[in-house]
């Protein structure tokens, strides 16, 4: 998880500091792969798995939305272990 989180960040920083920096299918691609490799679950392995069919099926928008979605999930159940309180709102 801390790889993913680390990657995240660091492409954070790159399209904050970086005016105009598009955000790719490849960027986004290869953060579901960080992702899963950091235990991150998708609902599908498509998604990190399968460049072409990922990109047909999710594109950009619906892999940014699994990455996060999954990702905060995942989030909250570390921190409910450690006696933290989580809330979708």
């Amino acid at each position: 998880m801390a790889d993913f989180l680390i990657e995240m960040n660091r492409i954070r920083n790159r399209l904050a500091h970086r005016l105009g920096e598009p955000i790719t299918f490849d960027l986004v691609f290869g953060l579901a792969k960080v992702a899963h490799l950091g235990g991150v679950d998708f609902s599908d392995d498509t998604i990190h798995s399968d460049y072409q069919l990922s990109q047909q099926w999710y594109g950009i928008q619906g892999i940014i939305q699994e990455i996060f979605q999954n990702a905060a999930q995942d989030l909250s159940f570390i921190m409910e272990e450690h006696g933290g309180e989580f809330q979708f709102a």
